[in-house]
């Protein structure tokens, strides 16, 4: 399965004691996002919401690769990142459904 170009972008904190918050955004799949007090702690929650996104297309019976939208190649997902102040994008491929 083809990996999708997720978009990183810090932003301040509501609360001055609570600090920065990351969020994660997948451009190519309409709400698609996730965050979290670290960048580490965004990706995981990142990776775990395309999982999910993936097994409820998988799950009502229909092919994950058909349904999905296809991505953007990464040269076309840098000018979105660098729109957003973006401070990193990285693909992530979800996994295989079971």
């Amino acid at each position: 399965m083809k990996g999708y170009i997720a978009v990183i972008s810090r932003n301040p904190g509501t609360d001055p004691d609570s600090g920065d918050v990351y969020e994660v955004r997948f451009p190519d799949i309409d709400g698609c996002v996730a965050s979290g007090p670290t960048m580490s702690q965004a990706m995981h929650e990142a990776e775990r919401e395309l999982n999910r996104y993936v097994h409820e297309v998988t799950e009502r019976g229909a092919d994950a690769s058909a349904d999905l939208p296809d991505p953007r190649p990464a040269t076309a997902m840098l000018g979105e990142a660098e729109r957003e102040g973006a401070v990193a994008a990285v693909c992530v491929r979800p996994r295989a459904a079971a």
